[in-house]
């Protein structure tokens, strides 16, 4: 039985969500525990790395968004990291709004 195959069957025998941190662990194998497992979770969207804020557009559009706030201050605005994400709500036909008076601590006035 395939390693990925076995931690299936494991979670579903257990009341716990995950074998590895559950308390019945131990009782469904002798076997000391040797491995780290990573658990990769369907509904998480977060990304990093080179080339990430180019798919912003994409990954709206894929979800449907209709119209979109774009929230940042005066200075970053003109940064390359805003304007890219800018230019790929654009290549993607992402309609956007851009809100550039934010200030760092709101106030009950503002």
């Amino acid at each position: 039985m395939s390693k990925g195959r076995h931690l299936l069957k494991l979670i579903r025998k257990t009341t716990d969500c995950c074998p590895m941190h559950s308390q019945s662990y131990n009782r469904l194998s002798n076997a000391p525990l040797r491995k780290e497992y990573a658990i990769e979770m369907a509904c998480s969207a977060i990304r990093y790395g080179p080339g990430v804020t180019e798919e912003v557009g994409m990954d709206l559009q894929n979800i449907g968004a209709e119209r979109v706030a774009v929230i940042t201050d005066g200075n970053l605005v003109n940064l390359p990291p805003v304007q890219k994400a800018l230019n790929a709500l654009e290549k993607a036909h992402v309609p956007f709004e851009v809100y550039d008076r934010v200030r760092v601590e709101a106030k009950h006035f503002s």
